[in-house]
């Protein structure tokens, strides 16, 4: 059995040990520091595994516990009771969740394409859907038709919006000419402009809709064939 010839100190030991002022209230069987206190958490050797270090300036409600997780030749000292992210054992992807009785909870975070979202009760992993999707490299795509007029607010909700629009090149003689516009109606509003002037001193006095078809009409026979008339077919917003 080893004996130290070493007095006992009720209230403990002063030393410094690597620059470190500390008191010393206990010895382990080796001679090392196994309960000490202090303002600044120990380093260096000296200090048994598992030594337990109280920090006297602790202010109310922080710990002041700590405990040598290094070795007796290399001390490092943490607060008893934290966690270090490097020891949580977790699944790739995963992360922690409060479940209902406040305890931690594995949630799986990596399916492909999904996101995160807060329930109004907990934190879910859902896939995208209402007429997006995304990625898992980030990139939205809007499906077809998603964005709509109905979706528009009251107050910025238009009365017609344009459903067709080109140009015609006059092929026929004469003051009128009816040009195809497949899924024109006769209830859809025409609006049109001369971009081409025909050899006439000419201007369009009407632009009529009927089914499929828009009929222009000029002041002026049209008798050189070289008339282009622009227009924009609106229909009622549903």
């Amino acid at each position: 059995m080893k004996v130290f010839n070493r007095s006992i100190k009720l209230g403990g030991e002063s030393r410094t040990i690597d620059a470190i002022a500390i008191k010393v209230l206990e010895y382990d069987a080796n001679g090392d520091v196994l309960r000490c206190t202090g303002l600044t958490a120990p380093t260096g050797s000296g200090y048994s595994k598992g030594c337990l270090f109280i920090k006297t300036d602790a202010a109310t409600g922080v710990k002041a516990l700590y405990e040598n997780e290094g070795t007796t030749t290399s001390a490092s000292f943490n607060l008893v009771g934290s966690v270090s992210a490097g020891e949580v054992t977790l699944a790739e992807g995963s992360f922690l969740v409060g479940n209902s009785s406040g305890v931690a909870t594995a949630l799986n975070g990596k399916t492909d394409a999904q996101i995160l979202i807060g329930n109004g009760t907990t934190v879910v992993s859902v896939a995208v859907s209402g007429g997006i999707t995304i990625t898992n490299g980030g990139v939205v795509s809007i499906a077809n038709d998603a964005i709509s007029v109905e979706h528009l607010d009251d107050g910025i909700f238009p009365s017609h919006v344009v459903k067709y629009a080109g140009k015609i090149t006059w092929t026929g003689s004469g003051a009128t000419l009816a040009s195809t516009v497949t899924g024109v109606l006769s209830t859809d509003i025409v609006m049109v402009t001369i971009q081409g002037k025909p050899t006439e001193t000419a201007y369009l006095i009407g632009a009529v809709p009927t089914t499929d078809t828009i009929t222009f009409e000029l002041s002026t026979a049209n008798t050189s064939n070289n008339a282009v008339i622009a227009y924009e077919v609106l229909r009622a917003a549903a």
